[in-house]
């Protein structure tokens, strides 16, 4: 923002402040936005897409579509309470300054989420620093597959998932494959799911819920110390 006030001082010969307040608080009434970096998209990607949406129409007509599909994903957990500061606002008439003590280096723990429109499944915890494709058949083999087989109806259930690198190994689409034939979605799936998806499923909004939830927790233990 400086910088922009500084060059446009230069080129009108006019102090900065002055610059300043024609363009913030008297005239102009103009605000500074900061840019949002987004993955780009090439041309394959937007075939995808569009045919995917194709499907999806195809499949829509099945009323219970949406009782079949299990949506799941990765989350991490900072043990710290750690927040996206670019994503967390407060809202309020005044600036409450609030501030957040982070621990250096402080613990954290991943987490695999699956829910259905029936039933949240029981979370899969895990400490690696990266989601590799062993951890994601150990979790499959281990975790949710023999929550799945216990549902009734399990033999109609979609699963769905993106085409993050672990779901994409050759031993976890080998698993699917056999378990879950022609019900899965990922990269080389039967259902392929479009790359750098913006992902908008259920878990968007669980999420939010979820890590609300453990920061909440972990502030009450907090204070009663």
């Amino acid at each position: 923002t400086w910088k922009f006030i500084r060059r446009a001082s230069q080129q009108l010969q006019a102090i900065p402040i002055t610059v300043w307040q024609v363009v913030r608080k008297k005239r102009l009434l103009m605000t500074p936005y900061g840019l949002q970096l987004l993955q780009a998209l090439s041309n394959n990607d937007k075939q995808d897409f569009s045919t995917f949406c194709v499907n999806f129409l195809d499949r829509i007509s099945d009323k219970n579509l949406m009782s079949k599909a299990i949506f799941s994903d990765e989350l991490t957990f900072h043990l710290s309470g750690n927040v996206n500061k670019h994503n967390c606002r407060i809202w309020a008439l005044h600036n409450p300054r609030a501030t957040v003590a982070l621990g250096r280096d402080a613990p954290k723990v991943n987490a695999f989420f699956a829910l259905s429109e029936q039933k949240v499944y029981r979370p899969f915890f895990f400490v690696e620093k990266t989601f590799t494709g062993s951890v994601y058949l150990d979790m499959l083999e281990n975790c949710l597959w023999p929550q799945l087989a216990q549902d009734t109806g399990q033999e109609n259930i979609i699963n769905q998932q993106d085409g993050a690198p672990s779901h994409y190994q050759r031993e976890v689409r080998h698993f699917l494959d056999e378990h879950l034939t022609g019900r899965w979605t990922g990269r080389r799936g039967p259902i392929p799911w479009p790359p750098r998806s913006p992902d908008l499923t259920a878990l968007a909004f669980f999420w939010r819920m979820s890590k609300n939830t453990f920061i909440s927790d972990h502030y009450q233990e907090q204070s009663k110390n």
